[in-house]
């Protein structure tokens, strides 16, 4: 018969109790205790150790205690009854040693025991305090009353109770029966055929090589088994052990089936391991071991480690945990939500129904997510990621790169890079991406659809949005950032980025550096070639900040606010405020305003400032200011300093409204209606072109003339 290797707790609990130490050599001075002495049973004390010693007969010994007074009464045989008073010392135990015969012990005290009957029917009983009972060969009766006790029926068939108390009953040879009672109990099956019942309390079972039966009674009860070299099938109705040959598997176990047992616990060998918890509803924790294990959980929550060599682990229902460590291996989630990890090695992920998460690992995996809203998160140390519409693989080559190459039924996808270069590309995904890049110079490419999450990182990073609302943040370097189609919130952060939004109302913040924002850019398309994008030519109501530094921000043909921030900013879209601490200037640009009802903000600084079709709005603000309208220029102001020197103001066709400050103003109406003011000032009054329809007002020095003059 095979070897069964278990973890005894019953050799801890001795450990923590201190072992019994041995009966001394009798001297030549004990010979005055006789008067103490039975002539068949021997008691006397010794130290901490009060040493009771059997006969090869039939012995009965009772111990109880009145205050600090022991008193020991003996029967040998069918000899008379013959009591011994003992005083009580400090750290006190009690060692019964019953030999031969049919002994009887019983600890009525609250000072430890320590009991062997030795060879014969024995009934042995503890006390209140944490006893050990042996009962060696024969049929024994075993009770540990109260106290966290440890109590081995050893040979025969045995009855064993733990009684009150935390404690640790161990079956032997023969078909013994153990029960728990109260308190959380560790019970272990022996070689044959035993009945272990847990009781009250959170109680663990760990089997024997016979065939056991199980039942947990109140509390969190938990199956364990550890490594065997053959296994065990638990069968349905009653937790029953038996040993199974099968070829290819080193340990076995086919079904379970455990009444009142919430949680079974196997450990697996070195060979190949087949556990099996189809029948059993609880939760079960299955460790395989270092060769191809085959492991299956139940309907419950069930933690399923594969640990070394090719595994195939399957949760079944509900919310499961399945870690394939190394090996390739094939892990099936079930019904559920669930956690697949595959760890090194080719893996294949199947997350089936439920709102799974999927993390494949190193080497070439293959991820699988099923019905549900289900989730990849990889961590990639050297990565290229393709994520497609049929399935996901991911390479990790050292200094190279991951793959996702198609991907399956998933909705969310995230994949962390490390430190070197990493290529994260959706390409065909519908669903929703979360790519953080790393250190180095990173490639993230959202999906076709779906809303996409780009982190860059350090590095000059290069992120790409899809058609969904796409968040990207260029992190530290200089970054470049397509939003795509959609409503997309676009953040250089630091250095000199270049960010474009695409269709759809954008957010375009450059943060610190020279940024270029809404500029034409080329990136990586979702084709998986390269295609040319011009985002400034492009709809939608965008928001544009340039933060500090030399910034270009250019909108679209949509209703835009862009920022520039402090430095030398070129800015136009259909909504601008230019927010600098430096004298800066705002240069000018051929049709900056595109169509749309433009209002433009120059800020401090020396603005050149040009709206374009639609009624605009442009403020000079602070500095040396020229604005432009195009055709329908509705508002204009300047506010110069009282150095101020040269505005131009062009209100062009529409109705205008320019105002020129405090500074030397120039002011142009175009064809249609437009009013000009001027601030108080100590200059020449100001001149007006004949242009019926416009209006211009200004007590500084100030120029008003019709487009093309």
């Amino acid at each position: 018969m095979p070897t069964w290797t278990l973890k005894k707790l019953a050799a801890r609990l001795l450990q923590s109790t201190g072992r019994p130490r041995p009966v001394p050599a009798l001297r030549s001075g004990l010979e005055a205790l006789d008067d103490r002495v039975m002539p068949s049973v021997s008691v006397f004390p010794y130290g901490e150790a009060l040493y009771i010693t059997g006969t090869a007969g039939d012995d009965a010994v009772a111990v109880t205690r009145s205050g600090g007074q022991l008193t020991v009464t003996t029967r040998a045989g069918n000899g008379p009854a013959v009591s011994t008073a003992v005083p009580v010392v400090p750290w006190m135990y009690i060692q019964f040693a019953g030999f031969d015969g049919n002994d009887s012990f019983s600890n009525e005290t609250d000072i430890p025991a320590y009991a062997d009957g030795g060879n014969g029917n024995d009934d042995l009983r503890g006390g209140s305090a944490a006893d050990t009972l042996t009962g060696g060969a024969g049929d024994d009766y075993l009770n540990g009353g109260a106290g966290n006790d440890a109590i081995d029926g050893g040979a025969d068939n045995d009855i064993i109770h733990g009684g009150q108390g935390n404690d640790v009953l161990t079956c032997g040879a023969g078909n013994d029966y153990a029960s728990g009672s109260d308190g959380n109990d560790l019970l272990i099956g022996g070689t044959g055929n035993d009945f272990l019942a847990g009781g009250a309390g959170d109680d663990a079972f760990d089997p024997g090589t016979g065939t056991d039966t199980l039942t947990g009674g109140t509390g969190w009860d938990r199956l364990s088994i550890a490594a065997r070299a053959a296994g065990a099938e638990v069968q349905n109705t009653q937790v029953v052990f038996r040993q199974v040959t099968a070829t290819g598997f080193g340990s076995v176990v086919e079904t379970v089936g455990c009444p009142d047992v919430e949680t079974v616990e196997l450990w697996g060998g070195a060979e190949n391991n087949r556990f099996d918890a189809i029948g059993y509803t609880g939760t079960v924790m299955f460790h395989g071991g270092a060769g191809a294990d085959w492991l299956r959980g139940t309907g419950g929550g069930d933690v399923l480690n594969g640990g070394e060599g090719n595994d195939t682990l399957s949760g079944e229902g509900n919310f499961d945990i399945l870690n394939g460590g190394a090996g390739n291996d094939a892990l099936y989630g079930g019904d559920g939500n669930d956690n697949l990890d595959g760890g090194d090695g080719n893996d294949a992920l199947y997350g089936g129904a439920g709102n799974d998460t999927l993390t494949g690992g190193a080497g070439n995996d293959g991820l699988y997510g099923g019905a549900g809203f289900d989730r990849v998160a990889e961590n990639a140390r050297y990565a290229v990621v393709y994520v497609g519409a049929d399935a996901v693989r991911s390479y990790f080559w050292q200094g190279a790169f991951m793959e996702f190459d198609p991907i399956t039924e998933m909705e969310v996808v995230a994949v962390t890079g490390g430190a070197e270069n990493n290529w994260f590309s959706a390409n065909g995904y519908t669903g929703s991406v979360e790519f953080r890049g790393g250190a180095g110079n990173d490639t993230l490419l959202a999906g076709t659809s779906g809303d996409a999450a780009l982190f860059g990182d350090a590095g000059n990073d290069t992120l790409g949005g899809g058609i969904g609302f796409d968040l990207l943040r260029g992190g530290a370097g200089n970054d470049t950032l397509t939003g795509g189609a959609g409503n997309d919130r676009l953040f250089g952060e630091g250095d000199d980025d270049t960010l474009s939004g695409g269709f759809g109302n954008d957010v375009l913040d450059g943060g610190d550096g020279n940024d270029v924002l809404g500029a034409v850019v080329t990136v990586g398309g979702l084709s998986g070639g390269w295609r040319q994008y011009t985002f400034a030519d492009e709809p939608g109501d965008d928001v544009l900040r340039g933060g500090s530094g030399n910034d270009t921000a250019r909108g679209g043909s949509g209703n835009d606010v862009i920022e520039g921030g402090s430095g030398n900013d070129t800015l136009g879209a259909v909504l601008v405020n230019v927010r600098r601490t430096n004298n800066d200037s705002i240069y000018y640009w051929e049709d900056i305003g595109e169509d749309g009802n433009d209002v433009i903000r120059g800020g401090d600084g020396d603005d050149t400032i040009k709206g374009g079709n639609g009624n605009d709005k442009l403020y000079g603000e602070g500095g040396n200011d020229m604005l432009g309208g195009e055709t329908q220029l509705a508002y204009a102001q300047l506010s110069g300093d009282g150095y101020a020197y040269g505005f131009d103001l062009y209100g062009e066709a529409g109705d205008d409204e320019l105002y020129g400050g405090t500074g030397k103003d120039i002011l142009g109406g175009g064809t249609a209606k437009t009013s000009s003011t001027g601030a108080a000032s100590t200059s020449a009054p100001a001149t007006r072109s004949s242009t019926p329809s416009d209006r211009s007002t200004s007590t500084s020095t100030s120029r008003w003339r019709p487009t093309g003059t």
